[in-house]
């Protein structure tokens, strides 16, 4: 389901059209919808990855990943990496292997020595609807009623529905039912952990 397929059903069920509920404040529901997802799916395994980083010799900086909800792990082989906090950063660089977090980025004790690839083990963000690519993710292609739900309930909300409460516990049902999906099942893109 796309995104206008999406804004078009909701219109529907208002009776409401594109001049009484623009994009732009449905587009707000997606973003609030999405963020009912990360929180409520932080630990389903569709939004955990693995990423490898490649580091020539010498290099100590690794870039946050977009998207990164959660760093679990940064590894080198089967050595896992141990965070400091910023103002440990000496004390760091005297325990290796170990890491500081820089904002943006995260700098490894010690440098790569060589060539060498990192895995950080992350939680990401569900790929955002809003995005021009890729426009779509795992819940809209397989479980669209939850983002339906989502954004009933963020219009309502809105409108000052006396229903509001009443979709909003729907609209959480069917996202706790979502949090126990695919556990068992190999439906994930890209590197799951």
């Amino acid at each position: 389901m796309t995104k206008a397929e999406l804004y078009a059903s909701v219109r529907q069920h208002f009776d409401m059209d594109v001049d009484t509920l623009p994009d732009s404040t449905l587009d707000i529901g997606v973003a609030v919808t999405e963020g009912h997802f990360n929180r409520k799916l932080l630990d389903h395994p569709r939004l955990q990855r693995r990423i490898s980083w490649p580091l020539n010799a010498g290099d100590s900086i690794i870039p946050v990943p977009d998207r990164l909800l959660v760093l679990h792990a940064i590894k080198l082989g089967n050595k896992s990496y141990a965070q400091y906090p910023l103002s440990q950063e000496e004390r760091a660089s005297n325990r290796p292997p170990s890491f500081i977090s820089l904002g943006n980025c995260y700098k490894i004790f010690p440098a790569a020595s060589d060539r060498q690839t990192y895995t950080l083990d992350v939680t990401l963000a569900i790929d955002s609807l809003l995005d021009e690519q890729p426009g779509e993710n795992w819940i809209s292609k397989y479980f669209f009623d939850v983002y339906h739900r989502g954004l009933i309930y963020y219009v309502a909300d809105l409108m000052q529905s006396p229903n509001t409460p009443n979709l909003y516990n729907q609209f959480m049902a069917v996202l706790d039912d979502l949090g126990v999906q695919g556990w068992n099942e190999d439906f994930t893109v890209g590197n799951p952990i």
